[in-house]
């Protein structure tokens, strides 16, 4: 129909505008049906594609589950398995570290018996050179031992040749002393006699009595009865008589007189007459019978 025609001109326009925009929407959408028509061809062709593509895909996946199902099983294997070598290696770092002190400790044992086996050898070889010295030191000892035995030996022969002739002596002198006891008696009634007979005749009895000059000493001397008894070392071989006085000294020093009351062949006994006071005739003192 046509237009009023007391429409106005804008109202004009915007009929106008609105015929152009319902042709040009028309035209849109027939372009756009148009384009849809392809796009739903294509959607169809790419499901298509799409479900073939998903089959596949849903192939691999069950394929992929089955595998990782199967690597899962190997994993949780493989981890028991790793599980067990970390403990198996965690106990042999222990042993390990362990063997690895160990074998620190015996290689100190090893070094200090080292060590000490030097020390034992050297000391060892001390010990040989000791052993030697020592062996010798016990052959000169043993030998010095058998010189001492048999001198101990001789020794002990000599003293019981002297405890013998010691005996002897002694026996000697007991008996001297027996008769010298008697003989003291009889001197003193001879000394009584002589006494009268120098009186009566004005000479010495020494004086008509000559004796030789002899010298010699005093072998032993016993007090046990007064006034002593003496051994002197000069007898019938040195022309001893019974009845010869000896002088009794040592060095300078006058001790006293004895007078012969016995002759052995090497000595004689005889009887103390005087001594000095103070000076105690000895073994070892000189003897004489002129000074």
């Amino acid at each position: 129909p046509s237009p009023p025609s007391d429409m106005s001109p804008i109202g004009r326009i915007f009929i106008v505008l609105n015929l152009v925009l319902a042709v040009a929407f028309l035209g849109w959408a027939s372009s756009a049906l148009a384009a849809g028509q392809d796009f739903k061809a294509q959607l169809k062709a790419e499901k298509a594609a799409h479900e073939a593509t998903k089959a596949e895909l849903g192939k691999e996946i069950e394929g992929l589950t089955l595998r990782s199902e199967t690597a899962e099983g190997d994993l949780s294997r493989t981890s028991g398995e790793l599980s067990n070598l970390k403990a198996v290696e965690e106990q042999l770092r222990t042993d390990l570290k362990e063997t690895q002190l160990a074998l620190a400790e015996l290689q100190a044992n090893f070094d200090h018996m080292e060590a000490t086996l030097q020390g034992y050898e050297e000391t060892n070889s001390s010990l040989n050179q000791d052993k030697d010295e020592l062996t010798q030191k016990f052959v000169d000892a043993r030998d010095e031992a058998n010189q001492l035995r048999k001198e101990r030996d001789d020794l002990q022969l000599a003293k019981n040749d002297l405890e013998r002739d010691l005996k002897v002596a002694r026996d000697k002198m007991a008996e001297l002393e027996r008769v010298a006891q008697g003989l003291r008696n009889e001197i003193q009634d001879r000394d009584t006699l002589i006494a009268t007979a120098e009186a009566t005749f004005g000479t010495k009895l020494g004086e008509l009595m000559s004796m030789p000059n002899i010298s010699g000493a005093v072998l032993m001397v016993s007090n046990e009865l007064a006034p002593g008894l003496v051994s002197i070392n000069r007898g019938k071989a040195d022309n001893v008589q019974r009845g010869y006085t000896f002088e009794i000294y040592s060095g300078g020093q006058y001790k006293g007189r004895v007078r012969v009351v016995d002759v052995q062949e090497n000595q004689c006994f005889a009887v103390i007459e005087k001594t000095y006071e103070g000076r105690e005739i000895t073994q070892g003192d000189s003897a004489a019978t002129h000074i």
